[in-house]
């Protein structure tokens, strides 16, 4: 096993020294691979590209509720933010666009249902699953002239701003605020196979069956948005967004951090600067090198060798983590192994611990899909426990709550049991928690988004079948 570690590390050298030892170029192209544009944004409205999804009932009913804010990163970048509120989504009769109910409304589900048989993000992405550069913006139309909402270079990036200071500080930069109601946010970084525009009906659905807000975040040179794609600008990206939401009203324990694939490199980042009410890892890797280690407990691996030119080490940075944490994995993932998944769970520290939602037959592009009623009532367990634990503690977690007690008293916390005492006995004090093996049916309208390579890129490179000549940067 040793000896793999070994000409994989010697064969990822040889790319190296062919693409004139740029490592930053290198790791981008591995990184991140941008499909062809998928929409336009126009007066703070989506529009799609794709004849499917401009004919598709939910793709055409996510497009017309949603807002596109345009937001301005620290690198000086814009970014287009998808706002999708359950409020709008609620507000539409499900029934009209072929989409049965959630078991987050009021109202039985029906069988209401759309086919499988729409031109979809699947028919598109074979033929450009490759490295590549990102297109140029005017390729496919100009982006709309919308007006700066807000600047992120005029807000600190520093430490984790106390919530309060933080949010009057910058009041007066805001334009259109959500303090009505007090909006629950799920804040969504895709995957790099993927942009905003083909994760729509994702979001649609996200925001109908658990009942709060989906944001989601554009990375520079993905879709609509200008620069160029790389580790560092995907965290400022997701930074920007993450303030422009603050600045909009919502308390930062009211945000859930969703990251999946490539994704949850900036979202373990942003939770270690920022405060968030909780933190979802969708198919997470322990490190961007770590990917592509052969054999991950055998010496000579990639990643040791390569271990300075390391990014998203999320690994390193999950015993630090200070919110509830759920961590999903498919146990077929070939594309990002499911051991990366699986350690990260048991590096989380157990009083943040959620149990894991690990499938049998899921792979890396298709948990929802496979099993969509299991993966909601998951998601739903968690994303609803985030809100009671808000509502119970003045907007924060009990866990947290607890430690910061037990600190302070000069005793050891029994945090690391809150949670599962909670999962057994169903509540938390006097409040109910919702049943996460309570599953209730679910009939997903669409094909699950493709948000990684559908190439087997990663697992070429770990058993050296991949060729300098395909690296295309």
């Amino acid at each position: 096993m040793a000896s793999s570690n070994c000409v994989a590390s010697s064969y990822i050298g040889c790319i190296f020294c062919c693409h004139s030892c740029n490592a930053s170029k290198l790791r981008n192209a591995f990184t991140f691979i941008p499909p062809p544009k998928s929409y336009d944004v126009k007066d703070g409205r989506l529009i799609y590209f794709l004849e499917g999804h401009r004919h598709h009932p939910v793709y055409q009913a996510a497009a017309e509720n949603a807002q596109v804010h345009m937001v301005k990163t620290g690198a000086g970048e814009r970014i287009p933010a998808i706002w999708l509120s359950h409020k709008d989504v609620n507000r539409n009769p499900t029934q009209e666009h072929g989409v049965s109910p959630s078991p987050a409304d009021s109202e039985t589900n029906s069988e209401h249902g759309v086919p499988h048989s729409m031109v979809c993000q699947r028919s598109c992405m074979n033929s450009c699953l490759v490295f590549r550069e990102p297109r140029d913006l005017a390729e496919m139309g100009e982006l709309a002239a919308v007006p700066d909402n807000y600047d992120h270079t005029k807000a600190s990036r520093r430490g984790r701003p106390h919530p309060q200071r933080h949010m009057r500080e910058s009041s007066e930069e805001v334009v259109e605020t959500k303090t009505d109601g007090k909006p629950f946010v799920l804040l969504h970084c895709h995957g790099n196979a993927t942009d905003v525009g083909l994760m729509m009906s994702a979001y649609w659905e996200l925001s109908k069956q658990l009942g709060v807000d989906v944001v989601g975040v554009e990375y520079s040179g993905y879709g609509q948005a200008s620069g160029s794609p790389s580790p560092g600008g995907a965290l400022l990206d997701v930074e920007a967004v993450y303030d422009y939401v603050v600045q909009s009203g919502v308390a930062p324990q009211r945000i859930v951090a969703y990251g999946q694939s490539v994704g949850c490199g900036p979202t373990v980042a942003l939770a270690s600067r920022r405060t968030l009410g909780g933190v979802v890892l969708h198919s997470p890797m322990l490190s961007g090198i770590k990917v592509i280690d052969p054999a991950p407990n055998s010496c000579c691996r990639p990643s040791c060798l390569y271990a300075c030119f390391d990014f998203y080490k999320n690994e390193e940075a999950m015993p630090s983590m200070d919110c509830p944490i759920f961590v999903i994995h498919g146990k077929e993932d070939t594309i990002v192994p499911f051991y990366h998944g699986l350690r990260l769970f048991e590096a989380s520290p157990k009083a943040n611990r959620w149990p894991g939602y690990f499938p049998e037959h899921a792979g890396h592009n298709d948990i929802v899909e496979l099993d969509p009623g299991t993966y909601f009532s998951k998601l739903r367990a968690f994303v609803n426990s985030t809100k009671d634990y808000s509502a119970i503690s003045g907007n924060a977690p009990p866990v947290q709550e607890q430690m910061k007690e037990d600190k302070e008293g000069g005793k050891d916390s029994d945090a690391p049991v809150v949670m599962c005492e909670a999962l057994s006995s169903g509540k938390v004090g006097s409040v109910a928690l919702p049943n996460p093996d309570q599953v209730e049916p679910v009939e997903l309208p669409f094909h699950e988004p493709v948000v990684g390579p559908c190439d087997n890129i990663y697992d070429k490179m770990r058993h050296n079948h991949m060729k300098v000549r395909d690296m295309k940067l």
